[in-house]
């Protein structure tokens, strides 16, 4: 594809283009990546919460 030279409004239009699509492509797996983290947060929590009544049931208290 010619742009028309390296200095034209149409290389620097997609060049823009092109950061644009890259960090919305970060962005997403960044989103992931954090809900990730946030549902192995959960998790843990909510094992300990489950080793924590089950203590209390038993009566077997660290």
């Amino acid at each position: 594809m010619c742009l028309g030279g390296a200095s034209g409004e149409l290389a620097s239009a997609s060049n823009f283009a092109i950061g644009l699509m890259l960090a919305l492509v970060f962005l997403v797996l960044g989103s992931f990546g954090g809900f990730i983290v946030y549902l192995a947060r959960k998790a843990r929590l909510a094992e300990m919460d489950d080793v924590n009544l089950n203590n209390d049931l038993t009566g077997y208290n660290r």
